[in-house]
């Protein structure tokens, strides 16, 4: 059980990272002609959430196919 719990929280940190790549990115667009400090600070975010990102996707890739594997196993009715 504790396998599909932090399937679940990666995929949760997943799509979130994600999320505020994309937003921060947007916002980094809009803001190019803002001050210099303004514009680093969106900058920033959208590294730490693109690192994140890539972060939970390798973790995802790893540990998603045995918590699949797991609840396949667990659901499988043997025939006799």
């Amino acid at each position: 059980m504790d396998k599909v719990r932090l399937f679940w929280w990666l995929v949760l940190i997943f799509a979130l990272s994600v999320a505020v790549a994309v937003l921060s990115w947007a916002a980094a667009e809009l803001a190019e002609g803002a001050e210099f400090a303004f514009d680093n600070l969106f900058d920033g975010t959208m590294v730490v959430a693109t690192a994140t990102t890539l972060l939970s996707a390798v973790l995802l890739l790893i540990i998603g196919p045995a918590v699949f594997h797991e609840r396949y196993e667990r659901t499988r009715v043997p025939r006799n």
